[in-house]
Formats: structure tokens, C-alpha cells, sequence
């Protein structure tokens, strides 16, 4: 992850697009994917292409842009995750029976 990490800063440093660079910058500290569950820079790269891309775009372009994107995938442990049988991890609905909101008139 390192040499990833020297880039992003080299370019944010050096290259014409200092705003650009910010943004995608402050957008990576809202937006996280931590590098110790996603441990290939081939992984990181795309995320952090995707926070430069979106940098100027709306809020709602950058989240979902940031919900497919793989990393966050496997951040989330979403990798092989189905509908049919969810984790452990993910919230259960519980279910309670109605209850009748009819009152007797009291004497």
C-alpha cells in the first residue's frame, strides 16, 4: 500500500489540480475503505480514481459510484455475501404481532 500512498500524496503535491485533488482528499476521509481489510493496491487504486473522478460531481453520483465500487465490497465483507442466507453481521428484523388498538368503554 505504501508506494499507493506516495503517489496519491506526489500527485496532490505536484499536479496542476490542486482543488481536485483536496476534495478527492477530504472525500477519502468521509468515505473510508481502510487499507487493512483491503490490502492490494490493485484494489485501492479504483477507489481512490473514483473519489478524483466524482471530486466535482454530486452527492448522490459519489455514493453510488461508491456502493459498486469492489473495494467498498470488500470492505463491507460483501464478497460471496446472498440474500438468501445473511451473515451474522447483518441487522435481523424482528417481527411483533399487532396488537388490537380497540378500548372498551370503561364503567
Amino acid at each position: 500500500m505504501y508506494p499507493l500512498q506516495v503517489r496519491f500524496f506526489r500527485n496532490a503535491l505536484d499536479n496542476d489540480d490542486q482543488l481536485r485533488q483536496r476534495v478527492a482528499f477530504a472525500l477519502h476521509e468521509i468515505l473510508v475503505v481502510s487499507g487493512l481489510k483491503v490490502t492490494q493496491p490493485s484494489q485501492m487504486a479504483p477507489y481512490l480514481n473514483m473519489l478524483l473522478d466524482d471530486a466535482f460531481g454530486n452527492f448522490r453520483k459519489i455514493l453510488q459510484d461508491l456502493t459498486l465500487n469492489p473495494a467498498m465490497g470488500r470492505y463491507l465483507d460483501m464478497v460471496n455475501n446472498d440474500a438468501r442466507s445473511p451473515r451474522r453481521t447483518s441487522p435481523r428484523t424482528r417481527t411483533t404481532p399487532a396488537r388490537s388498538c380497540s378500548s372498551s368503554p370503561s364503567a
